[in-house]
């Protein structure tokens, strides 16, 4: 295992591993260290709220989108950097793809070398005895390192530390609570139930970072209460000791994130970015993307520039390219409809041709209408047909496999495999044929999306990596030149 990195995980979802992660990257934070947080998988709800209290951008880590090059690579440049790299891990520490191990928080943890906390939660009906003995049969790396225990309250705490001892005795009958024998596990104490660890959660998660009341007083109050119970002391401990040296960051090779602020970027010797400009949509409506993939975007010569389809009344000047991430389009469909000048603006930079990337979100503000959590049914840019309702439950959920099965298009070439994301419970009544979808755990197949020379636009989330994002560029440069010539 590597110093200076850490992985948060639990039995499962709803234990509070968010909140915990928080507390403890608001708490190193407020000792002065340096920070890289990371999210496993394609959660786009977490991150923001890790940007909100580290001031830069949360980074995913996902073997199945990334690769296990890119996203050790993401691990080894926070390291490189000189940054504690802290890692949220997805749903439970063993969930992966076809509820199996790979692409799972532990293989994430494996790939980048990094020990595991296991988040309990007190309040589950679940014993935690029994939900880190569950964990600990299937940690065959011996990567748990180290016990919190959530919403768990004073007159509990003796009795639950006595049955978690002899769970750990038995996982490493030589190692002792409250030291780091090779081979040991330490419980490093509880956080008890708070208000302020209390957030809303809406059809796709928690509701976003910039929606909550005195974020920053509340997790100054949790990283207190961390503070006095021992719990970052043993965390750096868990770490390996000191964190690397503080140096004063750079100003060179930085990128924009959600808020506007700056941060690293993975490449710091980028081509020049003024070739050509692609637009990025970023507001509330549209946020759901990977840094990594801007990250990208910049390496290949593209100048970003970020605007808003619900406050901006046209796309930027000199717009070469268009960007439309996913999001929550379905909870500002009132007010996208009656941005008419940008809808307008953008049907138009479609209708010219104009290199288009649309996800989920981005792929339903492409549409005619979409229904908004009131039911009713709102006018879109009216690029792409289709019509855009919610259902009872998640359509086509999790991981699968794009294939461009006929010609090139945009983004992809014939006979390519692609690996994609798909997470909404909104669906179209006109998804688009143009590419062959299929899950090989589950033996599904479908018809999906709109692949063109010069356009994607799908329900699948995609990571635009380097060859991606190459292709995407180029292509807003040929569109520059082909425009200039007219």
């Amino acid at each position: 295992m590597r110093a200076g990195r850490l992985m948060i995980s639990a039995a499962g979802s709803g234990c509070g591993k968010s909140v915990v992660t928080m507390g403890l990257l608001q708490a190193l934070k407020e000792r002065g260290i340096r920070l890289q947080s990371f999210k496993c998988g394609p959660d786009y709800i977490d991150p923001g709220f890790h940007t909100r209290v580290l001031g830069i951008g949360c980074r995913n880590l996902d073997t199945y989108l990334m690769g296990e090059e890119e996203t050790k690579e993401e691990a080894d440049q926070a390291e490189r950097s000189g940054l504690l790299a802290v890692a949220e891990g997805a749903m439970g520490l063993f969930d992966g793809l076809g509820g199996d191990l790979p692409h799972s928080a532990y293989y994430i943890a494996s790939v980048c070398e990094m020990p595991v906390l296991v988040v309990l939660d007190a309040e589950r009906e679940e014993g935690c005895d029994r939900q880190l003995q569950r964990l600990l049969e299937k940690d065959t790396q011996r990567r748990i390192r180290a016990v919190l225990i959530n919403r768990c309250r004073q007159e509990n705490y003796p009795a639950i530390l006595q049955t978690l001892r002899q769970v750990m005795d038995l996982a490493d009958p030589a190692g002792a609570h409250g030291t780091f024998t090779q081979g040991g596990i330490s419980l490093i104490g509880y956080l008890p139930p708070m208000p302020e660890a209390r957030f809303p959660s809406r059809h796709l998660g928690l509701e976003e970072a910039r929606e909550a009341e005195d974020f920053a007083g509340r997790m100054h109050r949790i990283a207190v209460r961390l503070e006095e119970g021992g719990c970052v002391g043993a965390v750096l401990q868990l770490m390996k000791g000191q964190p690397p040296a503080c140096a004063a960051m750079k100003e060179d090779g930085i990128s924009r994130h959600e808020d506007g602020r700056k941060s690293r970027s993975l490449f710091p010797e980028a081509l020049d970015c003024g070739s050509c400009r692609i637009a990025v949509a970023r507001d509330e409506a549209f946020s759901f993307l990977y840094q990594r993939s801007l990250d990208n975007l910049e390496q290949a010569g593209a100048k970003l520039c970020f605007f808003s389809p619900l406050h901006d009344a046209s796309l930027p000047d000199g717009t070469d390219g268009l960007y439309l991430p996913g999001g929550y389009p379905e909870l500002h469909a009132a007010a996208l409809e009656e941005n008419r000048s940008m809808r307008r603006a953008v049907r138009q930079a479609v209708q010219s041709r104009m290199p288009t990337v649309a996800e989920c979100g981005g792929f339903l503000y492409l549409g005619e209408r979409l229904s908004g959590e009131d039911g009713h049914l709102y006018e879109m840019v009216h690029a792409l047909p289709g019509n855009a309702r919610r259902k009872e439950r998640l359509v086509r959920f999790g991981y699968l496999e794009l294939i461009q099965d006929k010609g090139d298009s945009l983004l992809f070439r014939e006979k390519e495999q692609i690996p994609a994301h798909e997470f909404h419970y909104w669906d179209s009544d006109c998804c688009g044929e143009d590419l062959a979808a299929q899950k090989r755990s589950k033996g599904q197949s479908w018809r999906c999306g709109y692949a063109g020379p010069n356009l994607y636009a799908a329900f699948p989330h995609l990571y635009l990596n380097r060859v991606r994002a190459q292709r995407f560029a180029d292509a807003a440069r040929s569109w520059r030149r082909k425009t200039n010539d007219t």
